[in-house]
């Protein structure tokens, strides 16, 4: 993938895709780096053992499990969000083994790494 596809063509679908979960949840920036692209999603609330992240078909999928097995209480108001939280991102097909994740501070970040593969064709269509 070059810079050229992934900002042009697919920009806008890496926020347009749909997610589950509390909205506003998992909100994102990408930026490009030397290495490649990264990926930051904001997860505050959750553990680094709740978080799962997945690569298919060009689409990474970030998933946040979050259950609660404390004794349950009668609360007179409760605003913390317990259930799945998932967003798939798509970042065209890449060398796998080569994405790298962190979680610190509430803050997965992930490292796409750049296709130096630069096949990509463009060709006109003719409609009939």
């Amino acid at each position: 993938m070059n810079s050229r596809d992934f900002l042009g063509n697919n920009f806008n679908d890496f926020f347009a895709l749909p997610q589950v979960g509390m909205f506003g949840s998992m909100r994102s920036d990408i930026y490009k780096s030397e290495e490649g692209y990264i990926l930051e999603v904001d997860m505050p609330g959750f553990l680094k053992e709740e978080i799962k992240m997945d690569y298919n078909n060009g689409y990474l999928i970030v998933e946040a499990l979050k259950n609660e097995t404390r004794e349950i209480k009668e609360y007179l108001r409760r605003e913390r969000f317990l259930g799945q939280h998932k967003r798939s991102y798509y970042v065209g097909e890449i060398d796998e083994s080569k994405l790298k994740a962190t979680f610190e501070n509430g803050i997965l970040k992930v490292l796409i790494p750049k296709n130096d593969n630069d096949s990509f064709s463009k060709r006109t269509i003719n409609i009939q």
